[in-house]
């Protein structure tokens, strides 16, 4: 549905669901106010609307990680989805320390979050920018401007050594324990190769430390039912502050 049409949905949903909780918003609300807001969301999709919408259902965009902006992308489709688990997966694990969110009652933690973070939901239709306002080694920040709220994002690039693995049961598993950057470098080795001996390009060789990994639910892991093992590395949220531009 295109996005003009999707925010009058919303406009007219806002509206009638307003309406109808005028008698218990009125001791923290005045009248006039409320019906000033539902005025001013009239003009177009702004934070009124988007507060009484529901989730979209529309096509995903690519959940992933791997790079600063695709980060930011998936975390702003995730608040306009109101999708508690995918936005858990893009903070930081400072990030989740910090704040006390914990993984295992996601919609708790988004809750949590959406509470220490007003405005939060603004974000739901803004864009990922193509750049961000700030770029240092293993960090990057992005500053979001929606509905006269300036929100900047803090990401870091943070590493783990991954396994995953088909149980005796056939089903998949995966075990992960987080690296600092100098354990996941101290992991990886490149050296200069020769030259490519077919068009004579440079190359070079890049191999992996040994390292002991637990594989909890088998006691013989097949070499076959590996089916990914090394060192990722993922883009996460690190800090979030709203203030007006």
């Amino acid at each position: 549905m295109p996005e003009m049409a999707r925010c009058r949905r919303c406009e007219r949903s806002s509206i009638a669901v307003a309406a109808r909780k005028l008698p218990s918003m009125a001791n923290s609300v005045p009248v006039r106010v409320l019906s000033l807001a539902m005025l001013a969301s009239l003009s177009g999709c702004c934070s009124m609307a988007r507060l009484f919408c529901g989730p979209d259902k529309s096509e995903w965009v690519p959940i992933a990680y791997d790079t600063p902006r695709a980060t930011v992308a998936t975390f702003l489709e995730a608040i306009r989805r109101d999708e508690p688990g995918v936005v858990y997966g893009c903070l930081s694990d400072a990030f989740r320390k910090e704040h006390d969110l914990d993984g295992i009652v996601v919609t708790a933690a988004w809750d949590k979050l959406r509470e220490d973070t007003p405005g939060l939901h603004l974000l739901g239709y803004a864009k990922a920018p193509a750049e961000p306002t700030r770029a240092a080694g293993n960090s990057v920040s992005f500053e979001i401007e929606a509905e006269g709220v300036l929100v900047r994002l803090d990401l870091v690039r943070e590493s783990f050594w991954e396994l995953r693995y088909l149980g005796t049961d056939g089903k998949p598993r995966e075990t992960s324990t987080r690296l600092s950057p100098s354990q996941a470098d101290a992991l990886l080795r490149a050296s200069e190769a020769e030259p490519d001996p077919i068009d004579d390009l440079p190359q070079s060789n890049v191999s992996i430390e040994p390292r002991v990994t637990v594989h909890p639910g088998t006691s013989a892991l097949r070499p076959a039912s590996i089916e990914r093992l090394g060192v990722g590395r993922e883009w996460k949220i690190q800090a979030i502050a709203v203030r007006q531009p």
